[in-house]
C-alpha cells in the first residue's frame, strides 16, 4: 500500500488564541505521487509497528499511530491489533508529511476493513487529537484548499504552477518551528486571494508563513534559497518547492 507524500503551495497559520486548542490554518495541500512509503498491514493478536529506511531498521514515534487506532478501534467498539511494516521513502522531519500520510493510510485500512464512516466532527477530532494534514490524506483529493485545524478540506479547483520538490535532508522538528512562530511578536498580513496570485506569478517569498522561523532554526536553509529565487519551504521544512516556469 503506498503513502503519498505532499507538499503546502501556500501555508497561512495563525498564533493560537485563548479559546484555540491548537494552530489554525488555511492552505493549498497538493498530493506528490512520486515519492511515497510502503506500508503492509495484517490483523494480528498484539499491534506492532516496525519501520526500515534504506534497507535498515529505524526508530519512528508510534504514538501517533497508536492513537489513531485507538480512536477507530472506539468507533467500532472491539480492538483492533495489527502487524505494520513501514518502508520509509519519504524522509523524517522534511515538510512532506512522511509520518501523517503513513497514520492516514493505517487509518483507510482500518476504515475499509471495518465499514467505518466518519463524519465532521470525527475529522475534528482527528486533526486536533492526531495530526492537522491527517484529514486530507484521508480525503483522498489530489489538490485541496485545506482550513480549520486541517478537518476542512475542499478540491481546489484553480490552477497551480509546476513545482518540483527538492529534498535538502535538513530535517526540522514541527513542533520547534511552532514553539519559535508563537514566540514572534509580530505577524504578517495575509491575504489568499493575493498569496494565490502570486504563487502563479512565481513570487514566492511570503508564501509559506512559517518559513523565516524554519530559516531562524536552520540558518543552512539560507544556502538553499539563494539558487533560486522560485524556492519557499514546503509545511515546517526543511523540503523545499521550486516553481518551475
Amino acid at each position: 500500500m503506498k503513502a503519498y507524500s505532499k507538499v503546502n503551495l501556500i501555508l497561512k497559520v495563525w498564533p493560537k488564541t485563548k479559546g484555540d486548542v491548537k494552530h489554525r490554518i488555511h492552505s493549498v495541500f497538493c498530493l506528490y505521487k512520486h515519492l511515497y512509503d510502503e506500508i503492509t498491514i495484517k490483523i494480528a493478536p498484539q499491534t506492532t509497528v516496525t519501520c526500515e529506511f534504506h534497507q535498515q531498521e529505524c526508530k519512528i514515534d508510534k504514538t501517533t499511530t497508536l492513537r489513531a487506532i485507538k480512536f477507530l478501534s472506539n468507533k467500532v467498539n472491539e480492538p483492533i491489533h495489527l502487524d505494520i511494516h513501514i518502508i520509509k521513502n519519504i524522509p523524517i522531519m522534511s515538510g512532506l508529511g512522511g509520518s501523517s500520510t503513513d497514520v492516514a493510510a493505517i487509518m483507510n485500512w482500518i476504515i475499509r476493513k471495518w465499514h467505518i464512516r466518519l463524519d465532521k466532527k470525527d475529522l475534528k477530532d482527528i486533526a486536533i487529537n492526531i495530526g492537522s494534514d491527517i484529514p486530507f490524506f484521508l480525503s483522498g483529493i489530489n489538490i485541496a484548499e485545506v482550513s480549520g485545524y486541517g478537518e476542512i478540506v475542499n478540491v481546489f479547483k484553480r490552477k497551480i504552477p509546476k513545482f518540483k520538490p527538492i529534498i535538502t535532508n535538513i530535517p526540522i522538528s514541527t513542533q520547534d518551528v511552532y514553539k519559535a512562530f508563537d514566540k514572534l511578536k509580530k505577524h504578517p498580513k495575509w491575504d489568499f486571494q493575493n498569496q494565490y496570485k502570486q504563487l502563479m506569478h512565481g513570487e514566492v517569498e511570503s508564501l509559506n508563513v512559517l518559513q523565516p522561523t524554519a530559516i531562524i532554526l536552520k540558518p543552512i536553509l539560507k544556502w538553499w534559497f539563494k539558487k533560486s529565487n522560485k524556492r519557499f519551504l514546503s509545511g515546517t521544512g526543511g523540503s523545499i518547492i521550486e516553481i518551475i516556469r
